[in-house]
């Protein structure tokens, strides 16, 4: 161990200020190695609808804010789009007057 030591007069040892955050999610994630292949899955099909099968334009790579509106109209979209399929229109229509 002592050999992988630094030998300058300064030892130092930078660490970003959130990596204990990171150090967490990677012990979770290697406690169930197929989580997030999962979420992965869940999360890539929402993107893929959003944007693939409804002909909306791609997000823009350079403007966060413009992606970060988009994207903010596109998922209740497609939660009400489940939500109709699930519950059908009327019953829909009925719990939001409620």
């Amino acid at each position: 161990m002592k050999a992988q030591c630094t030998k300058g007069k300064n030892r130092r040892i930078a660490r970003w200020e959130h990596e204990g955050i990171l150090d967490v999610v990677k012990d979770r994630l290697d406690g169930a190695p197929f989580a997030m292949r999962v979420q992965r899955q869940t999360v890539e099909h929402v993107f893929r609808h959003a944007q693939g099968l409804d002909e909306i334009e791609p997000l823009p790579d350079q403007d966060a804010a413009s992606s970060t509106h988009q994207m903010s109209l596109q998922v209740p979209a497609y939660n009400l789009k489940g939500a109709i399929k699930i519950l059908g229109t009327g019953p829909l229509v009925e719990a939001m007057r409620t």
